[in-house]
């Protein structure tokens, strides 16, 4: 059984699917085409996420369990077969080989998959092309039914050839090389967007997904928050890991449940006490000084997990007395539970801390 993974806590947290199936893909040569190389494509196939029931996953479930090799290898190019291989008289493909990469004349240099329609008509709405040294989104030959599609830990410096892809909802380029949002306008559908570790600086173009309901984007070099007020159904947001210095402009997101902002640069958070639906907040590793950078925390009615650990603001003694004092919903802090007799020590804390300020005031 293979593991998924969460975009909450930390950055790509393991959960164990419920159902796992095996199956394996193999390809072969069609006419007018020159094939430039195949590679080993087997994945898990479940089924996909009840998302306004269950918790989502930050990854697809798929998983190379083939040898890999590069896009266009030197001997498929040149039509030789390595010694070790024997060639498929039949299909044309190498023993062992599922996926066909070929090139059409209308597009020079932008390699083409394709499988067999019967493996499309067994499990039509999903692929997998991790791990494929691709350095350009293929075209897909006619994959117009995918749901689900995987491009993790390739060297991809740009979204394309996608548009044709209106019934997807999960769409995985984690570990690329892209440096800007882009070619997603027709993908109206999507669910789950991962673009986590690439090169992104900028949050733009998501206009047009507004049933968006995760969004990953951990691992970039983004400076500011900016462009999301319009995802109302957006629930899980991962930002950990960038350049942020101040978290704010979060007005809109009405369903936002979960929010990471670890290992940023933040001093200031706003706003956040107006999401109704915002249960649990990841600040660890931030440059949070005092409270008063996160004041809003205090109006929030919804917030119930809070992690504030590795910020300068959790080294005073009474940190965390503060914290459990004005935050009147908190159930947990810095990944431990707050009790109900921390919450009166905090009280008597805080108390005793004022009646010293109104004295050394006097």
């Amino acid at each position: 059984m293979h593991p998924t993974t969460r975009a909450i806590k930390g950055n790509r947290v393991p959960v164990t699917p419920n159902q796992v199936s095996t199956y394996d893909h193999s390809g072969t040569l069609y006419p007018q085409r020159k094939v430039y190389g195949v590679g080993s494509l087997a994945f898990n196939n479940k089924s996909f996420p009840n998302f306004t029931e269950s918790r989502p996953s930050s990854r697809s479930n798929i998983s190379n369990a083939g040898g890999q090799q590069n896009v266009l290898p030197q001997s498929h190019a040149t039509g030789i077969v390595p010694n070790d291989q024997a060639s498929d008289e039949k299909t044309g493909c190498l023993p062992g080989d599922r996926v066909v990469f070929a090139e059409s004349p209308s597009a020079p240099g932008v390699p083409i998959v394709y499988r067999l329609p019967e493996e499309k008509a067994a499990n039509p709405d999903r692929l997998n092309l991790d791990r494929r040294r691709l350095t350009i989104c293929p075209i897909l030959e006619g994959e117009e039914n995918l749901r689900l599609l995987n491009f993790q830990h390739n060297s991809i410096a740009r979204i394309q050839h996608l548009s044709s892809l209106r019934r997807l909802i999960f769409l995985d380029l984690y570990d690329n090389r892209i440096e800007e949002i882009s070619g997603l306008s027709t993908l109206s559908s999507l669910r789950v967007l991962m673009l986590g570790k690439n090169r992104i600086s900028k949050i733009e173009n998501l206009n047009n997904l507004l049933k968006l309901d995760v969004l990953d984007l951990h691992g970039n070099q983004i400076k500011e928050l900016e462009n999301l007020n319009h995802l109302s159904e957006l629930r899980v947001l991962n930002l950990a890991g960038n350049q942020l210095t101040k978290a704010c402009n979060f007005l809109g997101l009405s369903s936002l449940t979960e929010l990471n902002l670890r290992r940023n640069k933040i001093q200031y958070v706003g706003e956040l006490d107006h999401l109704p639906k915002l249960l649990r907040l990841f600040l660890s590793y931030n440059d949070v000084r005092s409270f008063e950078s996160i004041r809003c925390l205090g109006g929030s009615q919804s917030l119930q997990e809070l992690a504030l650990d590795g910020n300068p603001f959790t080294a005073e003694a009474s940190y965390k007395q503060i914290v459990i004092d004005q935050m009147q919903c908190l159930r947990q802090l810095d990944l431990k539970k707050v009790t109900d007799d921390e919450r009166r020590m905090a009280s008597i804390v805080v108390r005793k801390e004022q009646e010293k300020k109104k004295e050394c005031s006097k």
